[in-house]
């Protein structure tokens, strides 16, 4: 799975607030590692936005006031397991 940064999980806990996690895709693939961004694709772009389920911020809000790190890391598996389905998830300690 591609790593996340816990930023938005912080903030969600914070807040106590639910996350709205959003899949974009490209077709053809564009922006990538391997090709300049200022070489067009031959055909038209087209982006795909996907809205996900919810991620509600409550089930991590006790462990977030005792550790909120932990608390972020958990909520931050969570939203990679909805954004990305199907990748292999990290073996950890955190999992919840």
């Amino acid at each position: 799975m591609p790593r996340l940064h816990r930023g938005a999980a912080q903030l969600a806990l914070h807040t106590g607030r639910s996350i709205t996690p959003v899949r974009i895709s490209a077709s053809p693939r564009w922006l990538t590692k391997d090709h300049g961004w200022w070489h067009l694709p031959e055909k038209p772009m087209t982006l795909t936005f996907e809205a996900l389920p919810e991620i509600p911020a409550a089930p991590y809000l006790d462990l977030y006031n005792s550790t909120p790190r932990l608390a972020a890391r958990r909520f931050t598996l969570a939203l990679g397991r909805e954004l990305f389905p199907g990748i292999r998830q990290p073996t950890s300690s955190d999992a919840p």
